[in-house]
């Protein structure tokens, strides 16, 4: 206190500490109030707590305290359900709340911006997916949401992480321009919003089709290849055939050009004279999506 009998700025600083610890707590106000953690910053315990927090006409103090408490917690529902738009629709607002309220309380938010609020929402899922659905032979129910929280919360890191607008990816023309004997030894940087993902149902379609207002049944399965990266601020994805995104992902993880063309042709089904087309056919789509930065020469 000063000498007017006012609260100092520290006094303030540690209400506002005690306060935040309170109306946060996964558990509850009361919770929070007798928390170890929260007793450290000003040591009052619920039958004591008109000290710190009076009662007003309608409320007493632990009420009063819980209206912040929900406000709080309503924001962060509201932050997932955004984020998480196709799961949310395909859940209905009160299952998906539950599933979301749960991973709260699980899993409180400790960063300071809320786009890490939902980076654990998928480990949530598959960590809690039932035991017969694990076992499972085909992918279930259970699978199909874990893969669409999977891929919103991918769509979320690219759009919030480097893109290419800042850069000079390369083009088509750039590959072009490299000498043939050069080629086998060449290895391609990544732009640093590129993702491939793999998927056991169409999840990119349903989401597609929710953002865009319609109503979608939900998709069977079916093995997805995906790419994902970031042009002019727009998150892209595409789905790719099974070698094509095989062979893009050894390059993307620094196999020379020789070495994973190599390894494509070996598993190839293709006739010899339709190789070389295939393989300038993908190169050069790659090179028209900016999904390469730079070109390692040997």
């Amino acid at each position: 206190m000063t000498a007017d009998g006012s609260p100092s700025a520290t006094d303030l600083h540690r209400l506002q500490r005690w306060m935040l610890s309170v109306v946060t707590h996964p558990s509850g106000v009361e919770a929070g109030i007798e928390d170890e953690a929260t007793r450290r910053i000003t040591d009052v315990t619920t039958d004591r707590i008109e000290e710190v927090v009076g009662r007003s006409k309608a409320l007493d103090s632990v009420s009063r305290l819980q209206v912040y408490a929900n406000a709080y917690f309503v924001r962060l529902l509201e932050c997932l359900r955004e984020e998480f738009v196709a799961l949310h629709t395909i859940l209905g607002q009160e299952t998906f709340d539950a599933f979301a309220f749960q991973y709260l309380q699980a899993d409180p938010p400790h960063s300071y911006t809320l786009g890490e609020l939902g980076a654990n929402f998928p480990r949530f899922l598959r960590e809690n997916q039932p035991a017969e659905d694990l076992a499972a032979d085909v992918p279930t129910w259970s699978h199909l949401l874990i893969d669409l929280a999977r891929l919103e919360r991918l769509y979320s890191e690219i759009f919030d992480g480097p893109g290419t607008e800042n850069g000079t990816p390369l083009r088509p023309d750039d590959l072009q321009s490299i000498p043939t004997e050069a080629w086998p030894g060449c290895r391609l940087k990544p732009v640093p919003c590129l993702r491939l993902e793999t998927f056991d149902f169409p999840v990119h379609v349903y989401r597609t089709a929710v953002t865009r207002g319609e109503e979608p049944t939900p998709p069977s399965p079916e093995l997805t290849h995906l790419v994902l990266t970031r042009r002019e601020f727009v998150v892209r994805r595409t789905a790719l055939p099974v070698d094509e995104f095989e062979m893009l992902g050894a390059l993307v993880d620094g196999a020379t050009v020789g070495e994973a063309v190599g390894r494509w042709a070996s598993q190839s089904e293709l006739p010899d004279h339709e190789l070389a087309p295939r393989i300038r056919t993908m190169f050069a789509g790659w090179a028209a999506a900016n999904y390469f930065a730079s070109v390692e020469l040997p």
